[in-house]
């Protein structure tokens, strides 16, 4: 269990170091205020569109290979963040961004909570809960 905490940690730490940051790194890359909300937008609903299919995926392969799938999609994306600095190259990372973050939350979720099942459900629903928040918190601090 302390390792599921850890990695949900994890997750949230760096999606919320670098999300709660993009509009500044946009600005900095000389994008407008409109495309630094399309881009923003985009990767949200990016991620929200592909939910669904990430518990459909998790339910039919490997939870544990989806989530080093989603882990490597993520690096992925903020190697391109890093190196790309017009609109439209963004708009297809933001893309992948959406489909690594729906990967890592969702089949996190998934597989803690196949791992562990109904056996004292709610104390650790609200552990893992704790991690979320305090990666949360601690992201845009880092």
């Amino acid at each position: 269990m302390p390792l599921a905490i850890v990695i949900r940690f994890l997750i949230y730490l760096c999606h919320w170091a670098v999300l709660a940051h993009l509009p500044v790194i946009y600005v900095g890359y000389g994008l407008s205020d409109g495309q630094v909300g399309l881009l923003i937008g985009f990767f949200s609903v990016a991620a929200m569109a592909l939910m669904l299919p990430m518990g459909l995926f998790s339910d039919l392969f490997s939870p544990r290979r989806l989530l080093v799938l989603g882990g490597l999609s993520y690096s992925v994306y903020f190697l391109f963040l890093s190196r790309l600095h017009s609109f439209w190259p963004l708009l297809a990372v933001a893309l992948l961004g959406g489909f690594a973050s729906s990967c890592l939350i969702v089949v996190s979720e998934s597989l803690y909570l196949k791992h562990f099942g109904a056996e004292q459900q709610g104390r650790r629903v609200a552990l893992y809960q704790v991690a979320t928040y305090l990666g949360f918190g601690g992201g845009p601090l880092l």
